[in-house]
């Protein structure tokens, strides 16, 4: 074991590091304005691309929409999964049950097995982890003194740590392999009643729940059991860098035991011969569902309306986010400019990010309305209407206290 080839590495859960200080020479104005045309060019790259992805968001919104109602207007109700009705082959059928499978899925290392639609084995391994910490002090020459503090603590993670690039890694060493990863069995063929499921379909019975083992299998009698882990070490209360943990859990139940019942499924596809898969709709999506609870497909339609209208929000915020980097990157040369003028560049700054906001949320709505001229006119006009209101209403603002402040000064 690790310990074993590193008798005296430290032992500790928290081991203080040491500190790098460091001098960062302020930056020319010739540097910063060269900065500043690069970061042009990355706008010039991000706003077409918010301009693309909304779009595009918008076309797949409204293309979700429509093929969810009109899978709900065709769909047929198959009463009971154990029949296959050779008259609704080709259509867009609802179904529920519980699946089922005849394999037994097992890890053939530790010997875990469940007769489940796939058993997952989660690798975990005791090692360092560096963190860094990073204090800046402003020099009164404009240089920035960098204090850099490294601290380490022992933690489990089933992913290899390269203690390589720890700034201490003479003290601090990690293994440089697992001596074995994390895997997930599966197994080939899943029913629903009389119904084979397609592959998608089987992917999305994806909720896992723990499975402890109870017995260690021969040959491996340096291993113990200890809660919900199987432990390669000598002692899991105090375990050691290099030290081994495995978790396993299970999803799709495939038959009743001590475990619960089978995994009950409602499905909405199309029917082919005795396969459940994909179903083109004239709208242009392609109906494969599943849910891992009973419903019907009222409720089936409805929670994927849900899903694609919050799906939709995220990516219009994506692009709107997007749209503003790119403004703020096309703006950041008049920043630099007015950088080294105290008394008007805090003026400026915020001029420059209210008028990048606007012309973000402005852009963003203009996309989003001409994306749905074609789906939904009355719509899109009103949105186009909101979006010049965000550039027409600040000037009309600035315009009218024009006069007022010229009376003022007179």
């Amino acid at each position: 074991m690790y310990r074993q080839r590193y008798p005296n590495d430290p032992g500790m859960h928290n081991m203080g590091g040491r500190h790098r200080t460091h001098i960062e020479p302020a930056p020319t104005f010739g540097g910063r304005v060269c900065s500043s045309l690069v970061a042009t060019v990355v706008g010039v790259i991000l706003i077409p691309a918010a301009v693309t992805l909304l779009a595009y968001n918008e076309g797949r919104a409204v293309t979700t929409a429509k093929s969810l109602d009109e899978g709900l207007s065709l769909v047929n109700i198959i009463g009971s999964s154990q029949i296959v009705e050779p008259h609704l082959n080709g259509k867009l059928v609802h179904l529920s049950g519980r699946v089922s499978c005849d394999e037994v899925v097992r890890d053939p290392l530790h010997g875990v097995a469940v007769n489940a639609i796939s058993l997952k084995r989660t690798v975990e391994m005791y090692q360092w982890e560096e963190t860094t910490h990073r204090d800046e002090r402003e020099l009164p020459n404009g240089d920035k003194e960098v204090r850099t503090s490294y601290s380490y603590n022992q933690v489990w993670r089933s992913n290899l740590i390269r203690s390589s690039g720890f700034d201490n890694s003479v003290m601090y060493r990690n293994p440089d392999v697992m001596p074995f990863e994390s895997e997930t069995y599966k197994t080939s063929k899943v029913m629903v009643g009389a119904f084979n499921l397609s592959p998608k379909l089987v992917a999305e019975i994806n909720e896992y729940h723990d499975l402890t083992p109870t017995v260690v299998p021969d040959g491996l009698s340096h291993v113990m059991i200890h809660g919900k882990y199987m432990y390669y070490s000598d002692d899991p209360n105090y375990p050691k860098v290099g030290d081994v943990r495995v978790a396993f859990s299970y999803a799709g139940l495939c038959k009743d035991s001590k475990l619960g019942q089978a995994q009950l499924v409602s499905v909405m596809a199309m029917q082919d011969g005795f396969t459940l898969t994909g179903y083109q709709t004239e709208a242009g999506n392609v109906l494969e569902m599943i849910s891992l609870s009973h419903k019907s497909p009222e409720e089936m339609v409805s929670s994927a309306h849900s899903q694609n209208n919050l799906m939709t929000w995220l990516i219009r915020g994506a692009g709107l986010f997007i749209n503003f980097l790119g403004f703020t990157c096309l703006t950041s040369l008049i920043r630099t400019l007015v950088s080294y003028i105290p008394i008007i560049r805090e003026l400026v700054y915020i001029s420059v990010t209210s008028f990048n906001i606007s012309l973000s949320v402005s852009l963003s709505l203009v996309t989003i309305a001409l994306s749905w001229i074609i789906y939904r006119p009355t719509m899109a006009l009103s949105i186009i209407a909101l979006a010049a209101g965000f550039i027409i209403i600040p000037r009309l603002r600035v315009s009218s206290d024009l006069p007022s402040q010229g009376r003022r000064f007179v």
